[in-house]
């Protein structure tokens, strides 16, 4: 029995928008990235959505 898991990206952003070294400002050190974000990226990005 195959189980396919299909993943749906929920937003996308400029990449303009937080390049590699604004990231790093962040603490994200890998695009790959750590498993969970600062809280200050994660305000960053709702400011942004609000924003559009």
């Amino acid at each position: 029995m195959n189980h396919v898991m299909r993943l749906k990206k929920p937003d996308q952003y400029n990449p303009s928008f937080l390049p590699f070294e604004k990231l790093k400002a962040y603490g994200i050190g890998a695009v790959r990235g750590p498993r969970r974000m600062p809280h200050s990226l994660i305000c960053e990005l709702e400011r942004n959505r609000y924003e559009q």
